[in-house]
Formats: structure tokens, sequence, C-alpha cells
């Protein structure tokens, strides 16, 4: 049986909101033949080799058309932006009541609201 959708529980502030439409844009002339259909918005567990220490941030991306079909069950809308948030009961903790939010100089964060 599959696993239940995490329901989003966060909102985006209109600076990544902007970021994001920026970056659909970008990734669209990069490749036009297969544009990003949907935006993807989870929780990222790195690992830093040089300092030896596990890292997680908020990470953002794009479904691409070729692969919308098998994740549109998923599409939520947060802020008027349909995305896929992928999470799962211990990651979504980490957007709790948060903002996410884009700085210049090109990172997005979660913030409080």
């Amino acid at each position: 049986m599959a696993e239940p959708i995490i329901e989003p529980n966060f909102t985006i502030s209109d600076a990544a909101l902007a970021a994001l439409a920026s970056l659909k844009a970008d990734m669209a002339r990069d490749d036009p033949d297969n544009p990003p259909a949907v935006a993807m918005v989870g929780w990222g567990l790195f690992y830093d080799k040089q300092n030896h220490k596990r890292l997680e941030n908020v990470v953002v991306s794009f479904y691409p058309r070729s692969q919308f079909a098998e994740v549109r069950h998923g599409v939520r809308v947060v802020s008027g932006l349909p995305l896929i948030f992928f999470g799962t009961k211990d990651t979504a903790a980490h957007f709790a009541g948060k903002q996410l939010h884009y700085e210049e100089g090109g990172w997005f964060f979660l913030r409080d609201s």
C-alpha cells in the first residue's frame, strides 16, 4: 500500500514565489523539450566530507514534464503555487508553521511565519 501523502504545513513568501518562477523559466529555456512542470519542496540531508558533518536544509527543485504523470496525484497548492511536498512525518516537522523564503544571493530557507 502506498504511503499517505504528507500535506504541506507551510507558506511561501512573495520573494520565494518570484525566485521559483524565475528558476522555472531558466530551466525551461535550458531544456525546452522537457521543461519543468511542477515545483518540489522537501527536506534535504547532506554530508560535508571536508568537515565531516551532516547538514540539513530545505531543497527546492522541479519535476520535469516527462515525470508529471507519475507525480500529479501529489500536487497541492501552497500560497497559490502548485507543488509536490516531498516529505515524511519526521521531515514535515521542520516546515510546521514556517514560511519558505528566498534571499538574494540564491538560497531558499525556512523562517518563522
